[in-house]
């Protein structure tokens, strides 16, 4: 089969995991051809080492950024059709969620939906959350409002594209049950279930690396990733055992990055903010932490405690979203409802363990290779393409 895969993903989990699905892709016997834009993330993750990648230009700036946008998809489409593909496999785009592409393709389209678009109004229909979300970001400034004001025809035009492109799709996949039924609630369709996995070839324990009185918190700074809930943890940590803390994320936004280092300071918390890590390092911080905490809000899947788990890590997670489907309590870690107390309760217990031959740390291992690593989905992949 001729396969072409459409993302406009930036940097992070969800990039990795596509060049996941385009080797599986590849050992099914299918020929895959990547076409994206040029506004997408191309350097930390180069699908070029994994099949042809076809870029249309294209620029997002300023009052006819939108009118740009759909030309470039119009054209990308075309590119798409004169390759005589069989199947489009088609991630999400950056700025609009949905990819209006899926609108303009003749041929059949399957969409792999990393999460509903991420705005006020779809974080309240988050499954549990009944309407009266715990996380709706936090209360919006008078300054904050007006700029609002003047974007509102543009947030509608992103979101009236985002539904019109999800329900153009001939068939759907989410990346969790939790995904699934946040889907079904914004956009009044059934998406079925279609795990991603974990390299576990890569991400492994290395006794090489000497481990810290550290602990880590992985994704972008966004208020989304309760990046301060994790600061907030630890400088509750009883101080004689009270680890570093480190978070990665991809870009480091200079005003979210100010207010997590006041925080830290605030509670006396060593913080160290790193972005756009290479694999490599990532893996190696993975391998220093004692601890890899896991508190974003509605995620979707939960791809950092697989990661986690594969090298060896215990996990705690926010008993919440897609967490609850990729972390087995006291297995590979610890899934705990959001309460402070609660949390440094569990920290200090894994804090005073020894961190090598800790058993959680022994079984989250097995448990990502026996369940999560990608050759397992391989079957499920295969009918995805049917």
């Amino acid at each position: 089969m001729r396969l072409a895969v459409f993302h406009h993903l930036p940097s992070g989990g969800a990039l990795r995991a596509l060049r996941e699905k385009i080797l599986i892709f590849k050992k099914l016997g299918h020929s895959v051809e990547v076409f994206t834009f040029s506004t997408a993330e191309r350097e930390m993750f180069p699908l070029e080492a994994v099949a042809p990648v076809f870029i249309e230009p294209l620029r997002f700036e300023g009052v006819g950024r939108f009118a740009s946008y759909l030309r470039a998809s119009r054209r990308l489409a075309e590119k798409i059709r004169t390759r005589g593909v069989d199947r489009v496999w088609v991630e999400k785009c950056r700025f609009f969620g949905s990819p209006p592409i899926l609108q303009l393709l003749r041929q059949p389209a399957i969409f792999y939906m990393q999460e509903p678009l991420r705005i006020r109004a779809y974080e309240a229909l988050a499954p549990g959350t009944g309407g009266d979300s715990r996380f709706l970001g936090p209360p919006l400034k008078a300054s904050d409002q007006l700029r609002r004001l003047f974007k509102a025809p543009a947030h509608y035009f992103i979101k009236k594209q985002d539904k019109k492109s999800a329900r153009a799709a001939g068939k759907i996949f989410a990346n969790s049950r939790y995904s699934s039924a946040w889907a079904r609630a914004v956009y009044g369709f059934e998406a079925q279930t279609l795990y991603q996995g974990v390299d576990t070839v890569f991400f492994q324990p290395d006794t090489s690396i000497a481990v810290k009185s550290q602990v880590l918190s992985v994704g972008r700074l966004d208020v989304s990733k309760a990046h301060d809930f994790a600061i907030r943890v630890v400088s509750r940590v009883t101080d004689k055992i009270r680890p570093s803390l480190v978070i990665v994320c991809d870009q480091a936004n200079d005003e979210a990055l100010k207010a997590l280092e006041a925080q830290a300071q605030l509670g006396r918390v060593s913080l160290e903010i790193r972005s756009r890590v290479s694999d490599e390092d990532l893996r190696m911080l993975y391998g220093q932490s004692r601890v890899v905490l896991c508190s974003a809000h509605h995620e979707p899947f939960g791809l950092v405690p697989l990661e986690a788990a594969a090298c060896g890590v215990p996990v705690i997670a926010v008993e919440e979203g897609g967490f609850k489907e990729t972390v087995l309590h006291e297995k590979k870690g610890f899934l705990v409802p959001r309460n402070v107390d609660l949390w440094v309760r569990y920290l200090e217990v894994l804090l005073v363990e020894d961190a090598v031959s800790c058993p959680m740390a022994l079984s989250a291992r097995a448990e990502a290779v026996n369940r999560w690593r990608w050759d397992i989905l391989i079957p499920q992949y295969e009918k995805s393409l049917v």
